[in-house]
């Protein structure tokens, strides 16, 4: 199904049929992006998010082919000879997994803190003190 040029929104039918269509397309070997799919269609960006906040079956449907695009890239990461760019699907698979959202947002911030703490450390003078060693 795609979608035409047109300020009209989407039947209940074509909802339907949009969410099953999203939910079979991490079986295909094409599908390494959610943003390929509603660009195959001919939705932008800001109006799939807003049909898939509006929509419980097109947000059920999300967030399953997120969940297994995310899988298929980090078996992609893991897999020496596949061809693909491990450091780059590594950058980006918080976009695919609650997981490696949460271990990027720790490490993220275990960088911040020991940034800080290095400019504190170099930044502080001296005790005054003669014996503070």
């Amino acid at each position: 199904m795609m979608f035409e040029l047109s300020k009209q929104e989407p039947t209940e039918d074509q909802i339907e049929q949009l969410a099953q269509e999203l939910y079979e397309w991490p079986n295909n070997d094409e599908a390494l992006t959610l943003r390929r799919f509603h660009l195959l269609k001919g939705v932008r960006s800001e109006t799939f998010m807003r049909w898939v906040r509006q929509y419980p079956i097109l947000q059920y449907s999300y967030d399953m082919a997120r969940m297994a695009i995310g899988c298929k890239l980090e078996k992609l990461a893991m897999i020496k000879d596949s061809g693909a760019n491990a450091s780059y699907i590594m950058r980006i698979l918080h976009q695919y997994s609650e997981e490696w959202k949460e271990s990027d947002e720790y490490h993220d911030g275990r960088k911040i803190n020991i940034e800080k703490a290095k400019r504190t450390i170099i930044n502080d003078p001296p005790p005054k003190d003669p014996n503070w060693l």
